[in-house]
Order: C-alpha cells, then structure tokens, then sequence
C-alpha cells in the first residue's frame, strides 16, 4: 500500500477520533451549563443546583470544574466548605489522562481559572482563608509546567491575591503592563485579552489607582457582563460602573454586547464556538 495513502487514512483516523472527542466534550458541557447559569443568573437555588449536577455527574474533569462553582455559593452562603475542598482537584481540569500537561484541555478549561479568581476574591472579602489557601495549593501543584505558570489568567489570579493580601507591590505592576500591552512574555488567547484587561483594570480601581479613560472604559464595558458585574459588586465598584451616560452615535459605530457571548455563558468563547459547530 503506497505510503500517500497509509498517511491519508492515518489523518483521517485522527480526525474522526478528534471529532468524536469533541462532540462528547461538547455533551458535557452542556449539562455543565446549568451550573454556571445558577452563578451568573444569581439563582436562590444555585447551591443546590450545583451540587446536584455534582453527584449526577461520572467525569472528574467536569465535578471538579463545578466545585469551583460549588464554593462559590458556599461563601455566598456563609456554609462549610470542608467536604468540598477535602475533594477539589484541579488535575483533571490541567493534565491528560496519562497525567501530562494539557495545553488544549487547560486553555479549553479557561472559564474555571477566571472563576477561581472570582472565588479569590470572595474567600479574602469574606475571611474564608480556608478556601484561598486550598486554592493556592492546587496551583502550586502546576508551578513547574511553563504553559500554566506563564498563562495570563494564571498569574492573574497570582496578582489577584496580592492585591487582595496587600503583599508586595500588590499586583498593580503586572495590572499595568497588561493593560499597557505588555504581555509578550506570556501565554494567552487573543479572543480573551480584553476580558483580563478588564479584570486587571478592576483591579486598580480596587486599589485606588487612576486609570486613563481607555483603560476605565474596560470596566465601563465589564459591569455590562454578568460576570464582570458579580465581581464588582463583590469588590464595590459596581454602583459606580453600572451607569454611563450614552453618546448617540452611527450605528456603524456602535459597539453591540451581547448576553448571549460566551463570556456570559460560559465565559469562554471557544465553548460556544464548538457547540454551535456540533449543533449545524
């Protein structure tokens, strides 16, 4: 059999299992939408909501990615979160079965790394060191591995905590080279730079620091998303960015946001992306 043909039915085995992994992914992520629904749509129910899906749910990758969640609702709630923690495990959500690390898996998990900074930011307002220590080791375990350690929404999270510990510069030179664009040195996706501007620009008004009007206007932007407008309110800021005096301008020139963005249901965009492929 000529080789041509040998690398050709080789390709297309790989692209069939690759489609094949996708779709089931893409299953699991729509049931896990209910979880993240119950956060950004501020359900009475969502402790309950979440933790039901995590004792429904077979795959480790996706419980653990909920119990993120699941701690959430518990600070909301002011409940234990010993259980929980005593489970959480953020290898499956980072490495390969094979207990290697996962760019595409990680980068894919992305919207659990940016709930994890929302949850930073409760367990410190709300003095549950518990929580930020247990979070602080699971990281810990991916320090050596440069595509996590180096990935932006990693060492936000890192910053996140110092300004919230008020440790060494506070987090405020890395808040201003992201913001500046100096973020060369580190692995990112360019579809979500904006969205950790905004957390970064948050989180200088946070610490009192002025901010350019192109800069503000992230967090102008960012109180418009139901994410963002859960972690302002949580730091205070929200009543202050929620409203902004409209400019009538072109519709050529208007900028559309839109709830249904992937930020909003699952803050990430490539999730929805791939869905809405498996769905046509």
């Amino acid at each position: 059999m000529p080789i041509i043909l040998l690398v050709m039915i080789a390709f297309m085995a790989y692209m069939m299992y690759k489609n094949f992994s996708l779709v089931k992914k893409n299953k699991l992520m729509k049931k896990y939408f209910v979880c993240t629904d119950a956060i950004l749509n501020h359900k009475d129910d969502a402790y309950e909501i979440i933790k039901e899906y995590i004792a429904n749910e077979e795959n480790s990758e996706m419980q653990n990615k909920a119990r993120v969640l699941l701690l959430i609702t518990e600070v909301d709630h002011n409940i234990d979160s010993s259980d929980t923690l005593s489970f959480l495990n953020l290898e499956p959500v980072v490495m390969s079965d094979k207990g290697q690390f996962d760019k595409e898996k990680f980068q894919y998990n992305s919207d659990t790394f940016f709930w994890s900074i929302e949850l930073l930011i409760k367990a410190h307002l709300k003095h549950r060191e518990e929580i930020i220590e247990r979070l602080k080791e699971e990281y810990e375990r991916f320090k050596d591995i440069d595509g996590f350690s180096k990935d932006i929404v990693v060492v936000l999270f890192k910053e996140c905590d110092k300004a919230l510990s008020k440790y060494g510069d506070e987090g405020k030179i890395f808040f201003k080279k992201l913001l500046e664009g100096e973020y060369g040195d580190y692995v990112y996706d360019k579809r979500m730079i904006s969205f950790y501007k905004s957390i970064a620009a948050t989180m200088l008004v946070y610490e009192g620091e002025a901010l350019q009007s192109d800069d503000e206007e992230l967090v102008y932007t960012f109180a418009k998303m139901k994410a963002g407008k859960i972690m302002l309110k949580e730091l205070g800021l929200y009543d202050k960015y929620a409203q902004k005096e409209e400019v009538k301008e072109d519709e050529d020139h208007l900028i559309e946001t839109n709830d249904d963005m992937a930020i909003d249901a699952a803050i990430d965009v490539k999730k929805s992306e791939e869905v809405k492929e498996e769905e046509n």
